[in-house]
């Protein structure tokens, strides 16, 4: 093994398609936490992936119950972004038969547990997923139903008739295995509906965050590195795709959140927040015309 500056080389694959072909991206800034994290790019997929690793501990810290005050002390006020973020999935799930009978699980329901709401609003038997214990106790305090740990679930013995991932993916160095793991609790019939950010699309939003990197190019962030996985389209699928999933829909769009909304007052904050929701409208408008330009992705996928 070869060893540098006291620790064990890390094998660098893509986290969401499995390829060695990556290279240090000068396209997204390395972030200074506890150690310094830089990210890579993969030739095969056009994935971002954060290396080193996380660790378990670091993970928890980072998903305590006030990681959505942290991420974005607004959201509770907006309302409109709060709902429209699953109005996706309450279309699926509507569109399922006989719910009464069906169980629901939210892998990754966060302490809001807003998604097992709608579920159980909905008729579902709903339980939710969450790695850190603080967080699990707040879902089922809000929920009043059951919060899994991950292993919990995984060695529980049961199956769902519809397991929602919304916003997981990027936080993970293990989608992979994620997925393989969730797709085992599916149960026969049942489906998988997925949603989360595409960071590595090509977008003119996208495009200022990657000028902004390497103009700070020296200057890593010390905002915490809650995405450690940006995903382009052909990732997301090529990472289903190896775990034996299949599509059954997938839709890329365009939202507002998280840029200031043009000619708010918050987009008068800074020339970085006047261009950035000028770049979204722009972003915005574009995809109303091309179907598969975005920056969001939301799918349905089902076990082969």
């Amino acid at each position: 093994m070869n060893v540098t500056s006291g620790e064990i080389s890390e094998k660098r694959v893509c986290y969401l398609c499995n390829s060695q072909s990556l290279l240090i991206s000068r396209s997204r800034r390395s972030i200074s936490f506890h150690k310094l994290h830089t990210f890579y790019r993969c030739a095969e997929c056009k994935s971002y992936s954060l290396f080193p690793k996380l660790g378990i501990h670091e993970i928890e810290d980072l998903y305590s119950i006030k990681y959505i005050a942290d991420v974005n002390p607004e959201f509770n006020i907006d309302q409109q972004v709060a709902v429209s973020r699953f109005l996706n999935l309450q279309e699926a799930l509507e569109r399922v038969e006989n719910r009464l009978c069906k169980s629901f699980l939210d892998y990754g329901c966060g302490a809001t547990a807003e998604v097992i709401i709608l579920a159980s609003n909905l008729g579902f038997k709903a339980f939710g997923v969450e790695v850190e214990a603080g967080t699990r106790k707040e879902a089922k305090s809000k929920s009043k139903c059951q919060i899994f740990s991950p292993d919990e679930v995984l060695t529980s013995g049961a199956q769902f008739d519809v397991i929602f991932l919304g916003d997981v993916l990027e936080h993970l160095s293990n989608p992979l295995e994620v997925l393989d793991q969730v797709q085992t609790l599916v149960a026969p019939n049942g489906f998988l509906a997925i949603q989360g950010p595409l960071e590595g699309a090509m977008t003119f939003s996208n495009a200022l965050l990657s000028v902004k990197a390497r103009l700070l190019s020296k200057s890593p962030s010390h905002f915490p590195p809650y995405h450690v996985s940006l995903a382009t389209k052909k990732s997301i699928v090529k990472a289903l795709k190896i775990n034996g999933l299949t599509i059954k829909k997938l839709m890329v769009s365009e939202p507002l959140w998280p840029a200031p909304k043009f000619g708010s007052k918050a987009s008068f904050a800074s020339a970085t927040a006047l261009i950035f929701s000028f770049a979204k409208i722009l972003d915005i408008a574009i995809s109303k015309v091309f179907t598969n330009y975005g920056t969001r992705f939301f799918l349905i996928a089902t076990k082969k």
